[in-house]
């Protein structure tokens, strides 16, 4: 007699109940009994998915429905910065095409074109707060690593010349008293040092020329 052999290789699962029916728990549902065998496919029931910036796994089962909500938000290509990807109810990955216009600075009235501007210079003045000392003659220094403004020595309204220090936060817009000068003086200059942090005072005028120079850490 002649046999026949196939040439397919068959998967015998490893679950066989006593009535000779093969059965795979892993494509039962879990909790369900066919022929003996109960089910271990879990079950995952409806759930729902929001869209996410990154892929994100399922997790195998059974599902018997899903939802994924829709991508939401109104902004439009024109409205987000050339270069620059987006989502929005009209689409996934879309690009902005609005203009990087960078920084404008004018003096000129009239309509510039739109797009978006990293800054926008008017020039003009603006009023800020009063030093705490009148007076003339003075020196200023800026100091870099503080963000202050020094106001110092200079000839005050009764005549004198002083040794007074004051300091401008550009962050708060005040003025603080600081330790005054070892010279009072006036019609000086001033310079700041931001290697060694100092602002120096140097010479100036006290009933005749000075040759002083003094320094300032903050």
């Amino acid at each position: 007699m002649t046999q026949l052999r196939s040439l397919n290789t068959i998967t015998v699962p490893s679950v066989k109940n006593t009535a000779g029916v093969i059965v795979d728990p892993t494509k039962v549902l879990s909790g369900t009994t066919i022929s003996g065998i109960t089910g271990t496919m879990p079950n995952q029931g409806s759930p729902t998915y929001n869209p996410s910036t990154s892929t994100q796994s399922l997790p195998s089962g059974y599902y018997s429905g899903g939802t994924i909500n829709p991508v939401t938000g109104t902004a439009t290509a024109s409205q987000v910065l050339s270069g620059q990807t987006f989502a929005s109810a009209s689409g996934i990955g879309q690009t902005g095409t609005m203009p990087n216009k960078g920084t404008l600075r004018t003096v000129t009235p009239g309509v510039y074109s739109a797009g978006y501007y990293s800054a926008v210079y008017i020039p003009g003045w603006t009023a800020l707060a009063n030093d705490t000392t009148a007076r003339y003659y003075l020196a200023a220094a800026y100091d870099s690593s503080a963000n202050l403004t020094y106001a110092i020595d200079g000839y005050n309204v009764s005549g004198y010349s002083i040794a007074t220090l004051t300091a401008y936060s550009h962050s708060s817009n005040s003025w603080t008293a600081l330790a005054n000068d070892t010279t009072a003086r006036q019609q000086l200059a001033a310079a700041y040092d931001s290697s060694a942090n100092l602002t120096y005072a140097i010479d100036g005028y006290y009933g005749g020329a000075l040759a002083t120079l003094t320094a300032y850490l903050y």
